[in-house]
Protein backbone atom coordinates (compact mmCIF):
# COMPACT_ATOMS: atom_id res chain seq x y z
CA UNK A 1 0.00 0.00 0.00
CA UNK A 2 1.07 3.52 -1.01
CA UNK A 3 -0.18 6.78 -0.25
CA UNK A 4 -0.07 9.35 -2.38
CA UNK A 5 -0.44 13.11 -2.69
CA UNK A 6 -1.62 14.35 -6.49
CA UNK A 7 -2.73 18.21 -7.53
CA UNK A 8 -2.31 19.85 -10.48
CA UNK A 9 0.47 17.54 -12.07
CA UNK A 10 2.65 17.87 -8.67
CA UNK A 11 2.77 14.45 -6.18
CA UNK A 12 4.28 13.05 -3.10
CA UNK A 13 4.19 9.27 -2.61
CA UNK A 14 5.10 7.55 0.18
CA UNK A 15 6.22 3.68 -0.82
CA UNK A 16 7.78 0.54 0.84
CA UNK A 17 6.68 1.90 4.67
CA UNK A 18 8.62 -1.16 7.02
CA UNK A 19 8.31 -0.28 10.94
CA UNK A 20 10.27 -2.85 13.09
CA UNK A 21 8.30 -2.94 15.95
CA UNK A 22 11.22 -4.71 17.75
CA UNK A 23 13.57 -1.78 17.32
CA UNK A 24 10.92 0.66 18.50
CA UNK A 25 9.93 -1.64 22.03
CA UNK A 26 14.22 -1.21 22.57
CA UNK A 27 14.36 2.40 21.80
CA UNK A 28 15.88 3.16 18.78
CA UNK A 29 14.49 6.36 16.81
CA UNK A 30 15.31 4.76 13.30
CA UNK A 31 12.01 2.10 13.41
CA UNK A 32 11.00 3.14 10.27
CA UNK A 33 11.57 3.65 6.74
CA UNK A 34 10.35 4.48 3.51
CA UNK A 35 10.69 5.72 0.50
CA UNK A 36 9.59 9.38 -0.43
CA UNK A 37 9.44 10.24 -4.33
CA UNK A 38 8.33 13.55 -5.07
CA UNK A 39 7.20 14.94 -9.45
CA UNK A 40 6.80 18.21 -10.09
CA UNK A 41 4.45 18.70 -12.79
CA UNK A 42 7.52 20.30 -15.21
CA UNK A 43 8.98 16.87 -14.96
CA UNK A 44 11.43 17.03 -11.95
CA UNK A 45 11.32 13.58 -10.10
CA UNK A 46 13.06 13.10 -6.93
CA UNK A 47 13.25 9.72 -4.34
CA UNK A 48 14.92 9.63 -1.14
CA UNK A 49 14.97 7.10 2.00
CA UNK A 50 12.96 8.35 4.51
CA UNK A 51 14.51 7.09 8.50
CA UNK A 52 12.56 8.35 11.40
CA UNK A 53 10.31 7.06 14.74
CA UNK A 54 7.35 5.33 14.82
CA UNK A 55 6.21 8.30 17.21
CA UNK A 56 7.40 11.06 15.30
CA UNK A 57 6.13 9.69 11.84
CA UNK A 58 2.38 9.14 13.96
CA UNK A 59 2.92 12.82 15.71
CA UNK A 60 2.92 14.51 11.80
CA UNK A 61 0.08 12.10 10.92
CA UNK A 62 -1.53 14.16 13.38
CA UNK A 63 -0.23 17.61 13.11
CA UNK A 64 -2.01 16.68 9.28
CA UNK A 65 -5.11 16.20 10.56
CA UNK A 66 -4.61 19.46 13.23
CA UNK A 67 -3.68 21.10 9.84
CA UNK A 68 -6.75 19.88 7.89
CA UNK A 69 -8.98 21.37 10.75
CA UNK A 70 -6.88 24.47 10.84
CA UNK A 71 -6.07 24.46 14.51
CA UNK A 72 -1.98 24.54 13.85
CA UNK A 73 -0.79 26.46 10.75
CA UNK A 74 2.00 23.58 9.71
CA UNK A 75 3.11 20.13 9.67
CA UNK A 76 6.27 18.82 9.53
CA UNK A 77 8.79 15.42 9.27
CA UNK A 78 12.36 15.15 8.92
CA UNK A 79 14.45 12.27 7.79
CA UNK A 80 16.85 11.29 10.67
CA UNK A 81 19.21 9.87 8.45
CA UNK A 82 20.14 12.74 5.40
CA UNK A 83 18.32 15.72 6.61
CA UNK A 84 15.18 15.68 3.63
CA UNK A 85 12.28 17.01 5.24
CA UNK A 86 8.71 17.57 4.27
CA UNK A 87 6.71 20.03 5.61
CA UNK A 88 2.45 21.19 5.17
CA UNK A 89 1.94 25.17 5.56
CA UNK A 90 -1.56 26.91 5.59
CA UNK A 91 -1.47 29.51 3.14
CA UNK A 92 -5.26 30.52 2.83
CA UNK A 93 -8.25 29.99 3.51
CA UNK A 94 -8.61 26.59 1.31
CA UNK A 95 -5.10 26.69 -0.07
CA UNK A 96 -1.65 24.76 1.48
CA UNK A 97 1.58 24.46 0.59
CA UNK A 98 3.75 21.47 0.32
CA UNK A 99 7.88 22.20 0.51
CA UNK A 100 10.43 20.08 1.16
CA UNK A 101 13.73 18.79 0.65
CA UNK A 102 14.98 15.44 -0.85
CA UNK A 103 18.22 14.14 -0.71
CA UNK A 104 19.35 11.14 -2.36
CA UNK A 105 20.78 8.28 -0.62
CA UNK A 106 24.57 9.55 -1.38
CA UNK A 107 23.91 12.85 -0.28
CA UNK A 108 24.45 14.73 -3.12
CA UNK A 109 21.22 15.19 -5.35
CA UNK A 110 19.23 17.55 -3.58
CA UNK A 111 15.19 18.06 -4.85
CA UNK A 112 13.59 21.11 -3.66
CA UNK A 113 10.31 21.37 -4.27
CA UNK A 114 6.99 23.72 -3.12
CA UNK A 115 3.74 23.54 -4.92
CA UNK A 116 0.15 24.56 -3.85
CA UNK A 117 -2.82 21.71 -2.48
CA UNK A 118 -6.31 22.40 -1.80
CA UNK A 119 -7.31 21.45 1.74
CA UNK A 120 -9.11 18.45 0.84
CA UNK A 121 -6.05 16.48 -0.58
CA UNK A 122 -4.87 16.53 3.34
CA UNK A 123 -7.65 15.04 4.28
CA UNK A 124 -7.08 12.22 1.38
CA UNK A 125 -3.26 11.72 2.29
CA UNK A 126 -3.90 11.52 6.06
CA UNK A 127 -6.38 8.82 5.90
CA UNK A 128 -3.96 6.62 3.24
CA UNK A 129 -0.46 7.72 6.02
CA UNK A 130 -3.33 5.83 8.61
CA UNK A 131 -3.93 3.04 6.79
CA UNK A 132 -0.18 2.26 6.69
CA UNK A 133 0.53 2.81 10.06
CA UNK A 134 -2.34 0.56 10.70
CA UNK A 135 -1.08 -1.91 8.65
CA UNK A 136 1.40 -2.52 11.39
CA UNK A 137 -0.90 -2.75 13.89
CA UNK A 138 -3.93 -3.97 12.91
CA UNK A 139 -6.06 -1.38 13.13
CA UNK A 140 -8.38 0.27 10.88
CA UNK A 141 -8.29 4.14 9.37
CA UNK A 142 -10.84 6.20 11.07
Amino acid sequence: MNAILNYEGNSIEISNFEHNKKRAEVGDPDNTAFILRVESAVGFVGTSRFICDIGGFRRFISELDELFKKRIISAKLVDRSLGSYITFKMSGREIFIVKGMSLGSDGEHILKYEFGIERSDIFAFTKQLRELVGEYYGISAS
